[in-house]
């Protein structure tokens, strides 16, 4: 299975990185406005964005509007020693910085403020690719997947995938430490699981 993931992973990120940034800007405003019309995210009062790199759905202005509407959000700190996510609040998007070592963009130090994933009501949720059932393939790191499983969330925590229509399977292979996402937003459509 690990080597059909590989290839679905190669495949689909090939893909995604092909769009241009001017499409990929067009396709992520509207991806914000589905996920901001939702009863969901209305409600949320603790957000957890992932901040986005590369060719992912940009996730920037989101965080910046939730903050304006404000919610309070949470970003992840990937700690690539333990293999694990650590969350930190924000009040700006100002205090993300690069991390030299990863070049994501992260909490800088001074501004890291340790949050606690059972506060949250909403998990904005990264992938390569997802199917209908909500299975998602990641980077392969296993990240979100650890997190997920070994977070005491709130019951009734909403995790959301965000997507563009190109990333989206009929079937993706799954095994019992893959953590499913309840929504989908694309471009296009809100998708239940």
């Amino acid at each position: 299975m690990t080597c059909m993931k590989e290839e679905i992973r190669k495949k689909a990120l090939q893909e995604r990185n092909s769009v241009s940034e001017f499409e990929i800007q067009e396709k992520s405003k509207r991806i914000w406005s589905n996920l901001f019309s939702m009863p969901e995210f209305a409600s949320a009062q603790k957000v957890m964005f992932y901040v986005n790199i590369g060719s992912e759905v940009e996730t920037k202005r989101m965080i910046k509007r939730a903050l304006e509407l404000g919610k309070e959000v949470i970003v992840p700190i990937a700690d690539f020693k333990d293999n694990k996510l650590l969350l930190s609040r924000i009040n700006s998007i100002s205090e993300l910085g690069e991390n030299e070592k990863t070049r994501l963009l992260e909490p800088k130090e001074e501004f890291s403020k340790p949050a606690d994933a059972k506060e949250l009501d909403l998990l904005i949720v990264p992938g390569i690719s997802f199917d209908f059932k909500g299975n998602r393939i990641g980077y392969g790191r296993g990240f979100y997947d650890k997190f997920i499983s070994g977070a005491e969330l709130n019951e009734s925590a909403v995790l959301i995938g965000l997507a563009f229509e190109m990333q989206l399977q009929d079937c993706l292979p799954s095994n019992g430490s893959d953590c499913r996402v309840h929504k989908i937003v694309t471009e296009k459509r809100i998708i239940n699981c």
